[in-house]
């Protein structure tokens, strides 16, 4: 019979040192007339260890004839955490994905960067001809500067006019004023403050015109939005640029973090959720394998395939992935902690059950065996084999 010699690590995490400690390669040759067993160079550890506290010995009595001088691998039984998993194929995305435009229409002066370049936050990538934009400000700035300058004039105005308003108050409370002067003075005063009130309001206008035009001065600097690369650049200097309708310049991809997104089958709805751990490994990418946990479990399910959409989050600060990659994903769906297992090549599937041949006496013997979790390669013993008893990978040869 052919030896196994590698098991999947993906499914089992052993508690005694992983499966070097466990598996041990026995060869019986077992002679007609003198059955006796010669164990090879190397191999004298895989002998009989004798009945184990716990075992189950009411064993069948089937035990292989000499004559077949049968070749097999034995492991022994063992506690472990065992993890099933599903498998799925993911594919990595940008977190986000930005169209950059003007906010003004111009022409295109530079353009700073180019395809695969990375970008910092605030930097700027694109520059429309500022000429004009320039030109509006300096105008504006002095429109405020004589809104500004009418303002304190008016102010001048108004306080000679309360002066004047006082004086006459003053006079009439002597006796010695004219009502007809007290009136005009008022009158004078109340025009005083109307007119100061306007040319405050025309500065202010003034000053918010400014405002506008020295913010569409600033926007002829089309900046990155945030930390990312540049996917697709779409002008080249010289051409224009619109606000509306808006004329795309550059296309931005966040990849210091990326989403891995992946699907399931709808019967595995009850077993993943946000924390659920999983495994990933992107091909062709040095060192692409990892690990980590969903994120987020998308509340419809697509009813053609009758599948949920999940989602990770992976930091990429190295950039050593990138958006679009396919990654190979496995999701654990159950978990079982320090539990008796053995290899599922051990088992064969019986019409009451499952079967192990059990090393008893330096034969193999068929054993009734309860299983539990069915893992990828690993399967949890719940009746039947005790831990240290050796069992034979793939039953008889």
């Amino acid at each position: 019979m052919k030896s196994r010699k590698h098991f999947s690590r993906n499914a089992l995490s052993l508690s005694k040192g992983g499966l070097s400690r466990i598996t041990k390669l026995v060869r019986y040759r077992a002679g007609a007339a003198v059955g006796v067993v010669l164990l090879a160079a190397g191999l004298a550890g895989c002998s009989e260890p004798g009945a184990k506290a716990g075992a189950t010995t009411n064993s069948t009595a089937e035990t292989l004839p000499a004559a077949t001088q049968p070749t097999f691998v034995c492991v022994a039984v063992e506690r472990a955490t065992l993890r099933r998993t599903a498998p799925a194929v993911g594919t990595l995305r940008a977190r986000q994905v930005t169209r950059l435009g003007p906010q003004v229409s111009g022409r295109v002066s530079e353009v700073l960067v180019d395809v695969g370049d990375r970008v910092a936050r605030g930097q700027v990538l694109v520059r429309l001809d500022p000429t004009l934009f320039a030109l509006e400000v300096e105008q504006n700035r002095a429109a405020a500067d004589a809104a500004r300058g009418a303002l304190e004039a008016a102010e001048v105005l108004v306080e000679t006019a309360r002066r004047e308003k006082e004086r006459q108050a003053g006079l009439i409370a002597s006796g010695a004023g004219s009502t007809k002067e007290y009136d005009d003075a008022v009158s004078a005063y109340d025009r005083a403050v109307a007119d100061r009130t306007e040319r405050a309001a025309k500065l202010a206008e003034a000053v918010k015109k400014l405002e506008w035009a020295e913010q569409r001065l600033v926007e002829t600097e089309i900046r990155a939005p945030y930390d990312g690369a540049i996917a697709a650049r779409l002008v080249d200097p010289g051409e224009p640029a619109t606000s509306a309708p808006v004329t795309h310049l550059l296309e931005v991809q966040e990849t210091g973090t990326l989403y891995l997104e992946f699907a399931l089958p709808q019967e595995l709805l009850g077993s993943v959720a946000a924390g659920t751990p999983l495994t990933f490994e992107v091909e062709g990418v040095p060192d692409g394998a990892g690990a980590g946990t969903v994120a987020v479990v998308f509340p419809a399910l697509d009813e053609a395939t009758r599948s949920f959409r999940c989602r990770a989050i992976l930091e990429n600060s190295a950039h050593k992935y990138y958006p679009g990659l396919l990654a190979r994903v496995r999701v654990v769906t159950a978990v079982r902690p320090d539990v008796l297992v053995v290899p599922r090549t051990a088992l064969t599937p019986a019409a009451e059950g499952w079967t192990a041949y059990v090393l008893e006496d330096g034969r193999p013997v068929a054993r009734a065996v309860t299983v539990g979790l069915v893992a990828d390669d690993w399967v949890e013993v719940l009746g039947g084999l005790a831990e240290g008893e050796r069992v034979v990978l793939g039953g008889r040869s």
